[in-house]
């Protein structure tokens, strides 16, 4: 595991990222990464913003996790806010880059796409998805923690077979288009595991 400060990088992020780059014929990984970015900091102003202290964001193969210091516990609303200022953050660049993509083109729009994409895409109400972790905090204020986690595994288990499905008809129709169906098989791993 690399250190940086804050920052920890898993070899499998490298490796991730290395045969992304290699596969990037088209020049997105940079504007994907400067969304995954928008995204992280999304989180990490909230969490400042709500009283909490980021300890580290580490980067792994499937994606990012801020570990927030035990000395400061948020409270459910104030990590509800922390949650779902992650997907905000890429909702809100993607409607800004979508306002100036007539002065900066297609890159522009494109950045817009892979904004909206990313923070759509995190709301959905699986685990370890942020509209997951979000579920889990409104379940468990408004009934109980353990209730929470049923619910979650029961929606997990439903988004990840919506997924499932959908990618096998976009495989089925394209042919060669196979990115949905490996990331709803990252997630029915994801809900074999809880």
């Amino acid at each position: 595991m690399l250190r940086f400060g804050k920052l920890e990088i898993s070899s499998g992020f490298i490796l991730v990222a290395a045969v992304l780059f290699y596969l990037d014929a088209q020049g997105i990984l940079p504007w994907a990464l400067l969304a995954c970015a928008i995204h992280e900091m999304g989180h990490f102003a909230a969490v400042k913003a709500v009283g909490g202290r980021v300890l580290c964001l580490r980067l792994t193969a499937v994606g990012g996790q801020m570990l927030l210091s035990s000395r400061r516990i948020l409270s459910y609303g104030r990590e509800l806010i922390a949650v779902l200022a992650g997907p905000a953050a890429n909702l809100a660049a993607a409607f800004l880059a979508a306002a100036l993509a007539g002065k900066g083109g297609e890159t522009v729009l494109l950045f817009s796409g892979l904004n909206f994409v990313m923070g759509s895409f995190n709301l959905l109400p699986a685990d370890p998805l942020d509209g997951g972790h979000a579920v889990r905090l409104m379940v468990s204020i408004l009934w109980s923690p353990l209730t929470a986690d049923r619910a979650l595994r029961f929606l997990t288990w439903i988004t990840a077979l919506l997924l499932t499905a959908a990618g096998g008809f976009i495989f089925w129709k394209t042919k060669h288009n196979f990115t949905l169906l490996v990331v709803s098989a990252w997630m029915l791993l994801s809900a074999f595991r809880s």
